[in-house]
């Protein structure tokens, strides 16, 4: 079974994300793709909910099975293709927009992005309904289009593993968890050693896959967490500076208001003064 939708260019030209083409592949064994560099200006997504497929790039061979996939940025060479003794049951997506880069980072450029996702259940749904749009959506239906695709990815991006090697299959829901703890707690007095025993990993095992699923330090993102609650606590209460430095965890306000300054080019001051 191959089902192939390409969809008209939309009517609005400003949309962040947008397909050109999508579908899905199964019990094909002998689907093969080989496009040499800048044949598809597009990104390509896979996604692999059964069967087996291969993904060559230079001298690496991946093999592929349900919960993996692979994303290549445009113009990439691309080798991949179907197991032949047990085809995948694939589902792909090509698409484009200028909000892809800020999106995906780094992601299939050089070389293709191969990934693991914890939870496919959402995955699996959103592409049911991508596929359940027409081959050419009105224009009531392009915005739609653009915002289930962006659904899409941001599943795929809160769902994938980090590449490391031998992380544990709950290692997700363990970090996920603590960093729900260090946001809710933040004015508390947490080290690094804290963070990892509430997950109960090493220090170093912590650190390496917190940065994986979160995108930053565990460190980062506590001072980012502590910064959030002085802006709530700068607009909406009555507290002094030096007050809502103690409040969000800093023990000197000096380096609150440092710090603050840092990631919000304002001292707290000037902040409660341009936004009360």
């Amino acid at each position: 079974m191959r089902i192939h939708q390409y969809v008209s260019r939309p009517v609005f030209p400003g949309y962040l994300l947008y397909p050109e083409s999508y579908g899905w592949y199964r019990e094909e064994p002998e689907h093969r793709e080989h496009r040499p560099p800048g044949q598809l200006p597009y990104y390509n997504l896979h996604f692999v909910f059964g069967g087996r497929g291969e993904l060559v790039w230079k001298n690496r061979r991946y093999e592929l099975a349900a919960g993996q996939g692979f994303l290549y940025a445009p113009d990439q060479e691309q080798r991949y293709g179907a197991v032949p003794d047990e085809p995948w049951d694939v589902r792909w997506v090509h698409f484009f927009g200028e909000g892809a880069a800020a999106l995906l980072g780094d992601k299939g450029i050089g070389e293709p992005w191969v990934f693991a996702l914890g939870d496919v259940s959402r995955c699996l749904a959103l592409t049911d309904e991508l596929l359940r749009f027409s081959e050419s959506p009105d224009s009531s239906a392009e915005q739609r289009l653009s915002a289930k695709l962006y659904e899409l990815l941001l599943a795929m991006l809160g769902a994938s593993r980090p590449k490391a090697a031998g992380a544990p299959p709950d290692s997700r829901e363990r970090i996920l968890a603590a960093a729900d703890a260090i946001r809710s707690r933040c004015e508390e007095p947490w080290t690094l050693a804290r963070m990892a025993e509430t997950a109960d990993y090493s220090v170093y095992h912590f650190d390496r896959l917190f940065r994986g699923y979160i995108g930053k330090s565990p460190m980062r993102f506590l001072l980012e967490s502590r910064i959030v609650r002085a802006k709530r606590l700068l607009i909406t209460g009555r507290l002094s500076v030096g007050d809502i430095a103690a409040a969000t965890g800093f023990s000197q306000s000096s380096y609150f208001i440092k710090r603050f300054k840092e990631l919000e080019g304002l001292t707290p001051q000037q902040f409660r003064e341009q936004r009360t």
